[in-house]
């Protein structure tokens, strides 16, 4: 049944792994405005669509809801025999204990499955140039409150889903979103699951339809995890809650009038099949590979919503209604796959044992990151980057570019300091490469890749720029982290040092030490063997303790000469060489071996094999 696929709506944020399995948090679900964007498949059409699964009347399913189902073993490559296999994996067979697994979706696209309708995912906030129903059917926005906006097609053929949320945090052990309203196909005059329909629950401040709750709180917030469930109660009974809703079922534009309608409530209607409420539960956790060729960690919830219904100017008969679905969630991009069972009336559905055909299929292909990132060519002010996007399943039009990140901290310390928006000048785009240039010699630097997709949202002014998780904030991925943070270090900048004459194998005027005015000493020696040495370093040590030495004077501005103040005691005096990033030689020991480098030393000591040139 199309209301309960309103609880797929999703939007993007992130977590990060715990141990102990998968959690989501409260605040991932509902992310400011205007910054999630979700490319997907759907099936929803009838059986007149020609559809490769269908390869038999029997996968359709007949009566009013004459969709045109997916036989399960189209779907996956798997051996599942029932949907309950498939989601499951029970350890025994038919039991209800699952095992965790792994779900391949892959092979889900339009060319596999041409009878899909692709879609997008925003979340906008709520306002009366978004929904003409804004100030009706509990949109009316109180603080907390966000409308998720599903757009099935693109361009001028969009036709809006529209779901009004609210988070609630009840206390600090429990915090709930609750499902306000919604509309499908708002606008739109058409039959049964074509035209404009609505949903309506009770117009309180806080309504009874749960769609997530958080039963579990650290430090982070509240969350939930495999194992959990939450139904609507009642306070006082404790028993499931009877909700009312007040639908419009087809042939409604903005409740404008129609042919149709029905009045709904979730109870159970007399014939003793059902228990006759809504409920959810974490019923597995496993790895899922999507369209694009992303395998994410998953969470799999399952929903099941029972329905009365009840006839309005004889369009059908007064019927129950089951439907469930089974919705994959990732930290940080929420549903990425749904799949809905064929909808029962007056009868008994045991969660998709037996049952091998779906009415409805939805699978994320986007917008993710890409899947790696690698570093290419090196030079002493660029890198080259390289990766690859994913498979982009007739997706060439929705993603409109990437961006590039970078800083000389990794973005799991601070914010990447630089971008190809903000500095446009030092990057240079080729398909799914990039050079970063304007870099500094000799510096290592962190990068990371996002996907960009530029979309209009009906209630914004013009088009808002969308674009993929940025690092640090990642989701549990196989086999890596997304998105991928990369290093490298240009070329240059630490070059080897030389050392002064010695008298030995380094030939020129060795150090000389005067007495200068007062308590001053005069030092000079000769060049350094190294041409590209530019500078010296003064260290003074105790007599008698080779190891003692630290930095007088960590520049001489390049002179071969200097006077420093002389310390009382027995003192021994040595220069070093330095070019702009490296030091070089302390001489050698007695077993003619390099000195170690001292303990407060000036550079870092970088030598070459031989030292001289």
């Amino acid at each position: 049944m199309w209301i309960t696929a309103w609880i797929a709506l999703a939007c993007l944020a992130c977590v990060p792994a715990h141990a102990g399995g998968l959690r989501i948090y409260s605040d991932e679900i509902l992310p400011p405005a205007f910054t999630s964007l979700g490319f997907g498949y759907d099936r929803d059409e009838l059986c007149t669509v020609s559809f490769a699964a269908c390869s038999a009347d029997a996968d359709c399913a007949g009566g009013l809801n004459d969709f045109c189902g997916v036989s399960l073993d189209s779907l996956t490559p798997g051996l599942q025999t029932d949907i309950w296999d498939l989601v499951c994996d029970p350890i025994t067979p038919g039991g209800s204990d699952c095992q965790a697994t792994a779900w391949d979706f892959s092979g889900n696209n339009l060319t596999n499955f041409p009878g899909m309708t692709a879609f997008t995912t925003t979340l906008t906030e709520i306002n009366a140039d978004e929904t003409c129903s804004s100030e009706k059917c509990g949109f009316a926005p109180p603080t907390g409150k966000l409308l998720g906006r599903e757009d099935r097609g693109f361009g001028a053929d969009r036709v809006p889903t529209l779901t009004v949320q609210q988070l609630e945090d009840r206390s600090p052990q429990d915090h709930t979103i609750w499902f306000r309203a919604g509309v499908r196909n708002e606008g739109v005059v058409g039959g049964l699951g074509k035209g404009e329909s609505r949903i309506c629950y009770e117009q309180t401040d806080v309504p009874v339809v749960p769609l997530w709750q958080f039963p579990h709180c650290d430090a982070q917030g509240c969350y939930f995890q495999n194992g959990d469930s939450w139904a609507p109660e009642n306070a006082t009974t404790g028993l499931p809650e009877v909700f009312d809703c007040d639908n419009t079922i087809f042939n409604q534009v903005c409740e404008q009038g129609g042919a149709c309608g029905f009045a709904c409530a979730i109870n159970s209607y007399g014939d003793g099949n059902f228990a006759g409420t809504l409920e959810g539960q974490v019923i597995n956790e496993g790895t899922v590979t999507l369209p694009s060729g992303h395998t994410f960690r998953t969470l799999v919830i399952r929903t099941v919503a029972e329905f009365q219904t009840s006839a309005f100017a004889s369009c059908f008969l007064p019927q129950g209604v089951r439907t469930i679905l089974y919705l994959w969630v990732v930290p940080g991009l929420t549903t990425v796959v749904r799949l809905q069972s064929t909808t029962l009336a007056d009868g008994v559905q045991d969660f998709g044992a037996g049952e091998d055909v779906l009415s409805e299929i939805d699978v994320k292909f986007g917008l993710f990151p890409p899947r790696s990132v690698a570093v290419g060519a090196l030079t002493e002010t660029s890198v080259e980057l390289t990766w690859d996007p994913g498979l982009l399943p007739d997706a060439e039009d929705r993603i409109d570019g990437f961006r590039v990140h970078w800083d000389t901290d990794s973005g799991n310390a601070s914010p990447y300091a630089f971008d190809s928006v903000a500095n446009p000048g030092q990057v240079s785009f080729a398909g799914a490469a990039a050079t970063i240039s304007g870099l500094s010699p000799g510096t290592t630097y962190f990068f990371t890749v996002t996907s960009v997709s530029t979309f209009s949202d009906q209630s914004a002014s013009g088009s808002t720029t969308y674009q993929s998780m940025l690092f640090p904030e990642q989701i549990p991925a196989v086999p890596v982290d997304l998105p991928v943070e990369v290093s490298a270090t240009t070329t240059g900048g630490l070059n080897p040092a030389g050392a002064v004459p010695n008298g030995d194998d380094t030939p020129g005027t060795q150090l000389l030490l005067a007495k200068g005015a007062g308590n001053m000493l005069d030092l000079s020696w000769g060049a350094s063997c190294r041409v590209t040495d530019t500078d010296y370093e003064i260290y003074e040590g105790t007599l008698g303790i080779p190891r003692s030495l630290t930095p007088v004077e960590c520049t001489t501005l390049a002179a071969t000469s200097f006077s420093i103040a002389s310390s009382p005691g027995g003192r021994f005096y040595l220069i070093v060489p330095a070019n702009a990033s490296s030091e070089g030689s302390y001489g050698t020991d007695s077993t003619d071996m390099q000195r170690s480098a001292s303990a407060a030393a000036c550079l870092p000591q970088l030598l070459d094999a031989p030292v001289c040139p």
